[in-house]
């Protein structure tokens, strides 16, 4: 029940939440003024009287905030029965619309929302509900990202279907220009703005009867409960708890000097004999900034097994409250606790440090507080300054927002002002700030020229950055392969001494490393050496969210180290679960790849269904921006050709025109694997149309434009094919000689699993040429695949006179 001034106050916000134009309310007060019991019984309301309505209760936390962190913490967004990790799972300062794991290709930043909070979108576009109330409670403490969410949930309000979305924002902040960060001139159009107080003393009357406490109270001891609390109605239970209950409990201690301290002290003796174990587990709680589980405590308090009954007893006190997890009642509660822990906050504070590095390696800005508030003595400096950078590096991943970075990069400045022993690191840092602008804005030649002036300094987890950072760079930049060769090895040099050390920026390395070596390189046996041991390692560590997602991304790329028949059911497990964890970046790339497996086992029509599907995605979460669907259109109109081409053998004029001008239409002729391959394919349609000039053109094109400085054997190996069929069709049987040998001596590593299927090939062309066997293009295909010996389904594609190539999301 609410008192009369509450129940007024609700009445307004009623009224305006029930005008059309109004989107945003904001209430304002002191802390305890009653905002969030207001709010939540008009939430109840709601939820019992009303149809078709649905509501969210999101609360800001204090201290720094990584970019959402407000929204994905919150229990009410968090998704049931779908695992959510909020780590941003990516390689560096890489693509924020993405949770990209892996060397990504570039993409520009137009997203309208940041797929870290892409889950809550897809709630609020798929709920059947036509109404949506989103309550943004202590908003002084929301990450500015999640500030500029919701201000972009009521300006794009189409995205939504038009739904009737109400923002209400709590905050005790009263100067109406720093209430909420969001644009004036949206408040004004679309909002209203009332305020708080705190109850005065016949409020406090009134709202110890709601309670339900049934006491008779003078007006003088109303003052002292009212001196008490300040008013405040999160101490107001507490007071008269203490004054009332806890005093009978303890022989009715003298009430005189009474202080909200005190009450605390005397709550803690009601725990008798057990009262230092509450004290331990409460101060070593108090260091957790936000919600905590048993788990944590547990390591702090080194596995005493008692662990979750007092936190369980604590919140039967008043002291904590629980929902998924563990927090203290409110703020002063937790200082309490806290300030009397001053010869063990530094302990606690390295423990805690201890625990994340084991179990949650990636939240690298969480582990830089805990460091940092734990070395008095500027010991951990550059260790703190590296996980400030990784913070930072992750972080610009995800938002683009300046604010978001701005309070690291001070935070990094204000160390190296204190340390002067490590003020020469002041310039890497910059250097590597620069880079990073100048990634993100595509300027890769910029970015690498910033990075190569870095010096060897640092603690390993920087260093490792750089020059991760650098590999990364120099993908972007060209196809020169002795170039990333360089930075490939730059890097596995460190892999032994970080895997000792940091978890999760090994994983990103070794993975970064994986995809490069296969990818990039063509150098298979170290891409499966590195590929066994990540997997080797994830299994290990599979109950880390972070780590079976990194296996469930390695599960989709799993052609990389297996047959196409081996992968198959790999990729379709990864596809099963990014749809089921409604994760639709990895959801697209999983569908691809999963079509490009199709397509090489034959299964042409299987395939058209999932890329059509890739590509029906892309259309309905248009506010996502998806990577290269190029690659999706090079492997769907592979599929369509191909059905015609080998599975129905019926192939006209018509049928080739229309292939031929849909693989033109996507190639845009610039140094990139996807117009090398989709110049390949074209090639090959070419040829199948006997127009041998064109062909010839694309190869010329090939090998002065798009792989210039490239030594990859896997395109050497297709342009080569391209000659010899090209000379095989115009019956030049010596040419046609020569080249075969030539593919003889340079089988592409990238078909190791298939190195035999290939010689089994090269053997049948031999006899192609000593036969010189002259049949149409579409017979002369099927008469290699005929005369091979075949070892299991991939031989239908592998086999053949004309070599395409699907396209996979390898690198991301």
């Amino acid at each position: 029940m609410l008192s009369v001034r509450q129940s007024d106050a609700k009445k307004e916000i009623e009224r305006a939440l029930n005008e059309d134009r109004i989107n945003i309310i904001c209430l304002s007060g002191p802390s305890g003024s009653g905002k969030t019991f207001i709010i939540k019984s008009y939430l109840e309301e709601i939820s019992k009287d009303y149809e078709n309505w649905k509501k969210y209760y999101i609360e800001g936390k204090k201290g720094v905030q990584e970019a959402y962190s407000t929204i994905m913490y919150s229990e009410d967004v968090n998704y049931s029965g779908i695992e959510h990790t909020t780590t941003s799972f990516n390689f560096g300062i890489s693509i924020p619309s993405i949770f990209s794991l892996g060397l990504t290709n570039a993409f520009k930043r137009k997203e309208i929302f940041n797929s870290r909070v892409d889950f809550f979108v897809r709630q609020l576009r798929k709920a059947t509900e036509q109404n949506i109330v989103i309550v943004a409670d202590s908003f002084e403490y929301w990450d500015k990202s999640s500030k500029a969410f919701i201000e972009a949930i009521i300006n794009r309000r189409n995205l939504f279907n038009y739904k009737n979305i109400k923002i209400i924002i709590l905050t005790t902040e009263d100067d109406r220009f720093k209430i909420t960060d969001i644009d004036t001139r949206t408040m004004m159009q679309n909002g209203e703005y009332f305020s708080l107080s705190l109850p005065d003393i016949n409020d406090i009357s009134e709202i110890i009867n709601l309670l339900g406490y049934r006491l008779q109270l003078s007006r003088s001891e109303l003052d002292t409960i009212m001196s008490l609390s300040g008013g405040n109605l999160d101490f107001v239970k507490m007071v008269i708890e203490g004054l009332y209950s806890d005093q009978n409990s303890l022989n009715g201690i003298e009430k005189t000097g009474m202080d909200l301290i005190k009450i605390l002290e005397n709550r803690l003796r009601l725990f008798g004999e057990r009262e230092k174990d509450f004290y331990e587990v409460l101060r070593a709680s108090s260091i957790i900034r936000g919600d905590f589980s048993t788990d944590e405590i547990n390591y702090l308090c080194h596995g005493r097994n008692d662990v979750d009954e007092l936190l369980s007893q604590s919140c039967a006190h008043l002291l904590l409250k629980k929902s998924n997890q563990f927090t203290f009642s409110n703020r002063f509660i937790q200082n309490f606790f806290y300030e009397r822990t001053p010869n063990a906050q530094t302990k606690f504070h390295l423990q805690y440090y201890e625990y994340l590095r084991e179990n949650r390696s990636e939240s690298y800005l969480t582990r830089a507080i805990h460091l940092s508030s734990a070395d008095h003595d500027n010991l951990f400096s550059s260790e703190i300054i590296g996980l400030y950078t990784l913070a930072y590096c992750r972080n610009i991943a995800i938002s683009s927002r300046a604010d978001d970075q701005f309070n690291i990069q001070e935070i990094i400045q204000n160390i190296l002002d204190k340390d002067k022993e490590l003020f020469f690191l002041s310039k890497d840092i910059n250097y590597l700030f620069k880079a990073c602008e100048y990634y993100m804005c595509e300027k890769y030649s910029e970015a690498y020229r910033e990075l190569t002036q870095i010096s060897d300094s640092g603690s390993l987890l920087f260093r490792a950055e750089i020059m991760r950072m650098q590999l990364l760079v120099s993908l972007m930049m060209d196809m020169n392969t002795n170039k990333i060769k360089k930075h490939a090895d730059a890097l596995s040099n460190i892999l032994t001494d970080l895997k000792e050390e940091e978890h999760e920026q090994w994983a990103q390395c070794s993975f970064a490393l994986f995809s490069t070596y296969t990818n990039k390189l063509g150098n298979f046996d170290m891409g499966e050496h590195t590929a066994q041991d990540l997997l080797k390692f994830l299994k290990k560590h599979y109950h880390i969210p972070f780590f079976k997602y990194l296996s469930k991304v390695m599960d989709r790329k799993s052609f990389l180290f297996k047959s196409a028949v081996m992968s198959r059911r790999a990729i379709e497990d990864s596809v099963e679960y990014f749809e089921r964890t409604q994760d639709y970046i990895q959801y697209y790339f999983a569908l691809c790849n999963y079509g490009g497996i199709l397509i090489v086992l034959n299964r042409f029509k299987e395939a058209n269904q999932h890329l059509t599907k890739c590509l029906l995605l892309a259309e309905e979460h248009d506010y996502i921006q998806f990577p290269s669907v190029e690659k999706v259109y090079n492997n769907l109109f592979l599929s369509k050709f191909l059905i015609h081409f080998r599975e129905e053998q019926k192939l006209n004029k018509e049928i080739i025109e229309q292939s031929i001008t849909d693989f033109k239409n996507k190639i845009s002729l610039i140094p990139s694997e996807k117009d090398a391959i989709m110049l390949i394919n074209l090639a090959n349609l070419h040829l199948i149309n006997k127009d041998f000039d064109r062909c010839t053109n694309i190869l010329k094109t090939l090998k002065s434009h798009i792989l210039i400085n490239n030594e990859d054997t896997f395109y050497d190996y297709y342009m080569t094919n391209l000659e010899f069929v090209s000379n095989v069709l115009q019956c030049n049987w010596s040419s046609a000689e020569f080249l075969l040998a030539k593919m003889k001596n340079n089988l592409p590593e990238f078909h190791k699993q298939n190195i035999q299927k290939l010689k089994n090939r090269l053997n049948t062309l031999a006899k192609l040429i000593s036969d010189q066997i002259t049949l149409d293009p579409l017979l002369l295909d099927q008469w290699v695949y005929d005369n091979t010996h075949h070892e299991d389904e991939a031989c239908t594609f592998y086999c053949r006179l004309f070599l395409f190539s699907d396209l996979q999301f390898s690198s991301l």
